[in-house]
């Protein structure tokens, strides 16, 4: 997915399965995921044609039709042009002392953490949530997340 960041500064998101999203400023290439809970969130869900119509400081007219949302989806060719950035994505670091242990093991099997390693915390009474969360924490980032699109692909975008 193709984004475009209206912004004059690059916009976050702080965590969304367990990434934070680093959006610059310009075209860049996101992962479909993000990119769409971007577009969800920077909509314009009504434009008013009318023209503003200011009454001691409010707008009781329309807004022109001139609103911008902060992200707009482009097109691959725009990603071309606009010099083929990508979204930065680093791992949301989980804070051991705000989850338990029996929740971060859940995390952990989900987030493909090596089975043996989760039999041996299942198998501690009193395992520290700081342990698991030094794993999740350390884990790569898989390269579909932060490489959406294939960079070694052919130019020739119609």
């Amino acid at each position: 997915m193709f984004i475009r960041n209206n912004q004059k500064k690059e916009i976050k998101i702080r965590s969304l399965e367990g990434y934070k999203f680093f959006i610059p400023t310009g075209v860049s290439a996101i992962w479909n995921k993000a990119g769409e809970h971007l577009l969800s969130i920077h909509k314009i869900e009504v434009v008013d044609p009318r023209p503003p119509k200011w009454i001691k400081g409010i707008n009781e007219g329309g807004d022109g039709g001139a609103r911008i949302p902060a992200i707009q989806e482009v097109t691959e060719k725009d990603w071309v042009k606009d010099g083929k950035k990508m979204v930065r994505v680093e791992r949301f670091p989980i804070n051991p002392n705000l989850i338990k242990a029996d929740a971060l093991i859940e995390l952990a099997s989900e987030r493909g953490v090596e089975e043996k390693l989760i039999t041996k915390w299942l198998a501690r009474k009193n395992v520290e949530p700081s342990e698991i969360t030094d794993v999740l924490n350390n884990m790569p980032i898989p390269e579909e997340i932060i490489y959406p699109i294939d960079l070694n692909k052919d130019d020739n975008t119609e």
